[in-house]
């Protein structure tokens, strides 16, 4: 049996979404490491309470491979809402969630 890439847990009362690369050894983000990422990603962050998102990993390594700063800025930050929600930030005025 494989371990998981990726554990997701919430704490804060659901308010913090906690994402942990899996693979003490080593952490390579990989194919299945960004799959796994995405989907923790897309399944949560439409949640209204959510309020942070923690990456952090087991291991003396946090990653090799891809570096989460390309994982942010070519995916999730190419989504409407985070574009969105900086925006709404900078203007200082309520964010216009699309969820997309």
């Amino acid at each position: 049996m494989t371990t998981p890439p990726l554990r997701v847990w919430f704490e804060a009362e659901g308010r913090l979404l906690r994402l942990r690369l899996s693979r003490p050894k080593a952490n390579i983000v990989d194919a299945e490491m960004i799959a796994a990422l995405d989907k923790a990603l897309t399944d949560h962050l439409g949640n209204a309470s959510l309020s942070a998102v923690l990456l952090d990993a087991e291991g003396p390594h946090f990653s090799f491979g891809a570096t989460v700063e390309k994982l942010y800025l070519d995916g999730l930050m190419k989504t409407y809402d985070a574009v969105e929600g900086l925006d709404a930030f900078l203007e200082k005025r309520p964010a216009k969630w699309e969820h997309r």
